[in-house]
């Protein structure tokens, strides 16, 4: 694979359990990328200061929420020559983070889904529970139109068996569907965000039909079953949600069903059963495998929880 630089450097941002995955991954490659630890014994305050290097490639693990505050201290060390890999879940902290540079100075920003099963054994420790895939492309554009660094960084990620990464011919919104849910919500979910999907990309395009194979890509039974492949992949996974949730942290759903209902509203199109899931999740409530059907009847006739 081509390389930018004859020692690159790969930076990842973020304590969880994605860069866990992530760092020790690419550290089992044949050639891994640069690995540069500070062997001096006095303290940061004592050092001589020396501008910091740039940053070429950005691994981007945070919380979607926190995602721009997180790249903020960083911007005197990014550019338009810098690649960024977005690993969250959902859509939104994209559109946050290119908030920050100016309009002729944005980075390349990648995009992953990453579906593992990773859970923290401690602060720098986790267990890769359920081995899955990755899934890794640009934000905008062809892969074909990537420069030589982005390229260099996906073909990094593609290589590390860990991850068992693919790069799809095309990114899509259809990440919003892979968060794992609860079956008897699958169905209602997928048709909600069908048309909420294909209601966003008409109005992209308003002089325009919408192509049938793209028609096709969000219907309800598409978007149905890749949920359903989802959560069977992950049956034995403790989601990354529900380990917040349970330790009493804030969630990405904002950026995920939150997206959907909003995108809904503004187009006049029902989503009770995503803004019923997100209220749940953002008030930490569970309920029972048994439940579920009742619970479903409810967020139908938008009655708020249970």
């Amino acid at each position: 694979m081509p390389s930018p630089s004859p020692t690159p450097h790969i930076h990842i941002l973020g304590l969880g359990n994605l860069a866990k995955l992530f760092a020790h991954s690419l550290s089992l490659l044949p050639t891994p990328p640069t690995h540069a630890p500070n062997p001096s014994p006095l303290p940061p305050s004592l050092l001589p200061h020396h501008p910091r290097p740039a940053i070429t490639h950005l691994i981007l693990t945070t919380k979607s929420p926190s995602s721009a505050a997180a790249v903020a201290p960083l911007l005197p060390r990014l550019s338009a020559d810098s690649t960024i890999l977005f690993t969250q879940n959902g859509i939104g902290a994209v559109e946050e983070v290119s908030s920050l540079f100016p309009a002729d100075a944005q980075p390349t920003y990648l995009s992953a889904i990453v579906t593992h099963g990773v859970f923290s054994t401690g602060q720098f420790s986790a267990t890769h529970a359920g081995v899955a895939d990755l899934k890794i492309g640009p934000v905008s554009g062809r892969t074909s139109e990537l420069s030589t660094s982005a390229r260099w960084l996906v073909d990094t990620i593609l290589s590390s068996e860990a991850l068992a990464a693919t790069e799809p011919s095309s990114a899509s919104p259809t990440a919003l569907s892979s968060p794992p849910s609860l079956t008897p919500l699958r169905t209602a979910l997928a048709s909600e965000t069908s048309l909420v999907i294909l209601s966003h990309l008409s109005a992209l395009h308003p002089d325009s039909p919408l192509p049938p194979s793209k028609a096709e890509r969000f219907s309800v039974a598409r978007l149905a079953a890749m949920v359903e492949g989802v959560c069977e992949a992950t049956r034995g996974n403790r989601s990354s949600m529900l380990q917040d949730v349970e330790a009493g942290r804030g969630t990405e759903v904002g950026y995920i069903n939150g997206w959907i209902v909003g995108r809904g509203e503004e187009m006049g199109v029902g989503v009770g059963v995503n803004a019923g899931v997100m209220g749940m999740v953002e008030r930490g409530e569970v309920v029972k495998i048994e439940e579920v059907g009742r619970l479903l009847e409810r967020m139908r006739e938008g009655v708020e929880g249970r």
